[in-house]
């Protein structure tokens, strides 16, 4: 249940409103989402989908079975090829739309039943989750080239060389209702972490400028939520313990009122050094809620839109964090008025409807 999936989620409900029939191919059992599934009536299929990218070796053993594990990969694609093809034929299907961009099955099924496809750009890959395509970026590049692209930002459009590219838009993320605002000028003593809970977020940093920040600051604690692996907890534990800022440090684990904790924090940290776009960022400013954020990637290209306190290094972090607390209640209303204004313009679910829902209109009409 992450940014992907809440953003997949909301285009499947809004679509299935507007009297489409939607059909979701999903790559495993999940329980909690197939239920959400069947209370919009939406239809599903189970199939083994894999990512077409170079197996990662995190031991011998894994290096060992390098090219069985290649080979498996690719028996797995062609399989769920084949099973997508039949599904676009029994369902009489008019476009495919793939949700992320390491799943390859879905543009290789619209290639032999001449379908449109669209690939939904969501991430760097290599950048953000050491993903890396295969046979080659250059092979998946010219994939891109010959699809129809969606892109969460301009960054990611660019980095994947599609800006001269006239079937490539970008349509940023969905991630509330215009409805959906909250604003109050009061915030509570902490700070706020609300994303999967892995290296690639830059929890390590934002440990470590917490720890400076509560040395002169220390009736402030630093909320974790999102699911986290025990192992990497554990190492997050060992660095606070480190900095002695364990007692002021909580891992609370995947929350569904997200919201609500935005809307009473004094900032949302977003130390994610690739971010392909920031669902969290966004969200906070639809709370109320001003960010402190990495200036790079997508969070970057969102903070250029709702305003935020930037940074790149641990000094500038913590400097950012105390600008935070500075504020007045009224400026720090006049701040978080605009982001969510900002926000409601550029990220509310409506929007990202209404556009990918055009984007839906102009395909299918150029093949009629």
């Amino acid at each position: 249940m992450g940014g992907a999936t809440h953003s997949a989620l909301s285009l499947i409900r809004n679509m299935a409103q507007k009297s489409f029939d939607v059909i979701v191919v999903i790559p495993n059992q999940d329980e909690r989402f197939e239920n959400l599934l069947r209370s919009i009536n939406v239809k599903y299929y189970i199939i083994g989908l894999c990512f077409k990218a170079y197996p990662k070796c995190k031991s011998l053993a894994d290096v060992i079975k390098w090219c069985y594990r290649i080979m498996k990969m690719l028996y797995r694609e062609y399989v769920s090829s084949k099973r997508i093809q039949s599904i676009i034929k029994q369902e009489h299907i008019d476009i495919v739309h793939t949700n992320v961009g390491p799943l390859a099955c879905g543009y290789e099924a619209c290639k032999k039943t001449g379908i449109p496809h669209i690939w939904h750009i969501r991430e760097y890959g290599d950048r953000d989750f050491n993903i890396h395509m295969f046979p080659s970026k250059a092979a998946f590049k010219r994939c891109l080239r010959n699809s129809h692209v969606i892109t969460i930002t301009h960054d990611l459009l660019d980095y994947y060389s599609l800006s001269d590219n006239p079937n490539a838009h970008v349509v940023y993320n969905g991630v509330r209702s215009i409805s959906d605002v909250c604003l109050s000028g009061k915030r509570e003593k902490y700070f706020l972490c609300a994303s999967r809970v892995s290296p690639e977020k830059g929890f390590e940093q934002t440990i470590r400028s917490f720890a400076k920040f509560h040395s002169t600051h220390t009736e402030f604690n630093l909320r974790i939520m999102g699911l986290c692996n025990e192992s990497y907890q554990s190492n997050l534990w060992r660095l606070a313990r480190e900095l002695s800022i364990e007692s002021y440090v909580f891992f609370e684990g995947y929350q569904d009122n997200v919201s609500q904790y935005m809307s009473e924090a004094m900032a949302l940290l977003v130390a994610s050094p690739s971010e392909g776009f920031g669902r969290m960022t966004a969200e906070a400013a639809f709370a109320g809620c001003l960010v402190v954020g990495k200036n790079t990637a997508g969070t970057k290209e969102i903070m250029e839109i709702t305003g935020g306190f930037p940074f790149v290094s641990d000094e500038e972090m913590l400097g950012a964090m105390i600008d935070v607390c500075q504020l007045s209640e009224e400026e720090y209303l006049k701040k978080a008025s605009f982001a969510q204004r900002q926000a409601v313009s550029h990220f509310s679910e409506e929007g990202y409807v209404d556009r990918v829902f055009s984007l839906y209109e102009s395909i299918i009409e150029s093949v009629i």
